[in-house]
């Protein structure tokens, strides 16, 4: 393994897949190891008006099958888009991997994404997240699905809302 900068870590050489640390790691350099690839994205997609305020757009990553039930997705948020307000069953990592954005919860509490931060949120605990108003955001979103639902998708993040999240971090 080579190491470039701190926590980054380039996959050279795999000698079995007990010492693969990252899946995501090993799918740009595993030529010749299929069991360890990764599958390529289904490409970029609009999000889904219905759930998503903006321009939001996804790359699936991972839709586990049984045994497993991960779901990856890679999603970024244009300045001032946002998911609606929703839960997860078996909660949510996310980890933003460029710009800034929220992560909020309904008792009022706001975190700021920058790149390299990563944040849980509980399962059942009604959040949503998006970009600052004047910033991009894009995380890696990853979640558990029971018998194919990871979410309960509620209602749109009111503007009241969002410009009380912008207030929060400004205090």
């Amino acid at each position: 393994m080579t190491s470039f900068a701190p926590n980054v870590t380039i996959v050279t050489h795999v000698t079995s897949t007990s010492t693969v640390p990252c899946a995501t790691a090993v799918r740009r350099c595993a030529v010749g190891l299929p069991a360890l690839a990764v599958p390529v994205s289904a490409g970029t997609a609009k999000a889904p008006t219905e759930r998503f305020t903006g321009d939001v757009y996804l790359n699936p990553l991972h839709n586990g099958e049984a045994p497993s039930r991960l779901v990856a997705a890679m999603v970024r948020f244009t300045p001032g888009a946002r998911t609606n307000w929703h839960s997860h069953p078996f909660g949510q990592t996310l980890h933003c991997t460029d710009g800034v954005g929220f992560v909020a919860t309904r008792d009022g509490g706001v975190i700021l994404m920058r790149a390299g931060d990563t944040v849980h949120t509980p399962p059942g605990e009604e959040h949503w997240h998006g970009g600052t108003r004047d910033n991009m955001m894009c995380h890696v979103a990853l979640v558990e699905h029971d018998n194919g639902m990871s979410a309960t998708w509620l209602e749109p993040v009111s503007d009241q809302d969002y410009q009380a999240a912008h207030a929060h971090i400004s205090q």
